[in-house]
């Protein structure tokens, strides 16, 4: 057996990889300078001595800088007893089950949102991909599944780009989605992915379970408050639908289409992964003055659910005056 004598060193090679994949400088040497350094590389933290380490030193040798800008570390997915993952073992549930039963998404946004994203070690359940299913997943196609009922398109033309709504709910609700565009933004543009993820759970179940539920009444009319409500949830879902994409991209897809298949065409794009990041506005006093007051209105409903349970009033029996 004789080396072949091109090969110096493997992770030489990896280090190389921005300028060799362009053959620079021979080739494409305008779109690598333009490119060059990454905006950011991930990998696995035990690629610290190896792949981060070689293209540091040699993007420092050639051209006095790093070749990546940012560095996004995953930390080790162990079994759920902290052991190492072994298939001699067996002791993690097959990935292709998972997906099966509870979809992609769910198993991503689980990855994503966890310390995994921190270089720290993540001992895997699936009840956490489990949760995630039942608690944004599965509540966000409820709601579009409620949008659906009740949409009528003819009611809605370009309604979604000029949203003049009274209603202190589609207020509320938008006042949310604004503050989570901000967080979610804010998040990304520091690499920091779990928390990009932790404040969409949130809203999922804000949008849920107070938002569609106080306002189920004003959908069953024809009246301009309904026109309204359909079109603040749409609204609402659409750029909602544009936040989730890089954790849940098929869910996402799946909400873009359905919702935005009222929009026209101008506004329309092929999929929600070409349309462009909602636009993060200033949080203004009185979005903060809504959500504040509406967070103890939801305090004191809780109070009172509290207070029913502990006298055994069913919630839908009405109380005495």
């Amino acid at each position: 057996m004789s080396r072949v004598p091109e090969v110096f060193d493997c992770w030489f090679e990896s280090g190389s990889m921005p300028y060799s994949q362009a053959h620079y400088p021979f080739e494409s040497k305008e779109e690598f300078e333009k490119n060059f350094p990454a905006e950011f590389i991930a990998e696995g933290v035990d690629q610290t001595r190896g792949w981060f380490y070689t293209l540091l030193v040699l993007s420092t040798a050639l051209f006095d800088k790093t070749a990546y800008k940012n560095v996004i570390a995953n930390g080790i997915i162990l079994a759920e007893n902290g052991q190492k993952m072994s298939k001699r073992l067996n002791n993690y549930p097959d990935p292709i089950n998972l997906v099966d039963k509870y979809g992609a998404d769910a198993l991503r946004f689980y990855l994503i949102s966890s310390q995994a994203v921190r270089s720290e070690n993540l001992n895997f359940s699936e009840k956490g991909v489990d949760e995630v299913n039942k608690k944004i997943v599965s509540k966000l196609r409820n709601v579009l599944s409620f949008y659906k009922m009740y949409v009528s398109n003819s009611n809605l033309k370009n309604k979604i780009s000029n949203l003049h709504s009274e209603n202190i709910l589609d207020k509320w609700i938008l006042a949310r989605l604004n503050v989570l565009t901000k967080e979610v933004s804010v998040a990304l543009d520091n690499y920091e992915l779990d928390k990009a993820t932790r404040p969409i759970g949130e809203f999922v179940d804000d949008l849920s379970n107070w938002y569609v539920r106080r306002s189920r009444d004003r959908f069953k009319n024809e009246s301009k408050d309904k026109d309204d409500a359909v079109a603040t949830l749409r609204n609402v879902l659409i750029d909602l639908s544009k936040l989730i994409a890089p954790f849940m991209p098929f869910v996402a897809e799946e909400v873009y289409q359905e919702v935005s298949s009222s929009q026209s065409s101008v506004d329309r794009k092929e999929s929600v992964h070409l349309d462009n990041w909602p636009t993060t506005k200033k949080i203004t006093k009185k979005e903060e003055k809504i959500i504040k007051e509406m967070k103890k209105t939801r305090e004191m409903v809780s109070a009172a659910l509290e207070e029913r349970g502990k006298a055994g009033i069913k919630i839908k029996q009405p109380l005495a005056i």
